[in-house]
């Protein structure tokens, strides 16, 4: 399996986790993916079989298997691109339910993604996902004195 069919079928997954595709969740995959049809490095045909592939291989592989597969095979930044995406998808619908939640904790294990990663991805994309603080100006992360709390620290690719 290559590197991008990986990316497709963990969020596979993660749509399928708790047996509903809502369409936020759909969109949030193709959306992931239409800017490679947009580059040429897909097209239309090709986008749609890698869906069917994805969905397809998350509905007769158990998730711990793909894992281990995925562990093995892909980059460092490749698995935190993947859960960042996964958690992407599983915020798109405005609702988080245990599965995905447990799925997520999955993939950070197998991977062996960093808590503290995981805390600033999670404080990013929860600011990105809740659109109600533009529709609530008593909203929590409206006030005068919320801020992003995300910690950067230098690594080699700096």
């Amino acid at each position: 399996m290559t590197p991008v069919q990986m990316l497709a079928v963990a969020l596979a997954y993660m749509v399928d986790v708790d047996h509903s595709r809502p369409a936020e969740e759909r969109a949030e995959l193709i959306v992931v993916f239409g800017k490679m049809v947009t580059r040429g490095e897909l097209n239309d045909a090709g986008l749609a079989a890698l869906v069917k592939f994805a969905f397809d291989y998350a509905e007769t592989t158990p998730i711990d298997d793909f894992l281990t597969e995925a562990a093995e095979k892909l980059a460092p930044l490749q698995k935190v691109a993947i859960y960042v995406n996964a958690l992407d998808v599983m915020l798109a619908d405005g609702r988080v339910v245990e599965s995905e939640q447990g799925l997520l904790q999955k993939i950070q294990e197998a991977f062996g993604i960093e808590h503290d990663t995981v805390r600033a991805i999670r404080e990013v994309l929860h600011v990105k996902n809740d659109t109600a603080m533009f529709l609530h100006p008593e909203h929590p992360r409206n006030a005068r004195d919320s801020f992003l709390r995300v910690a950067y620290r230098q690594g080699r690719n700096d």
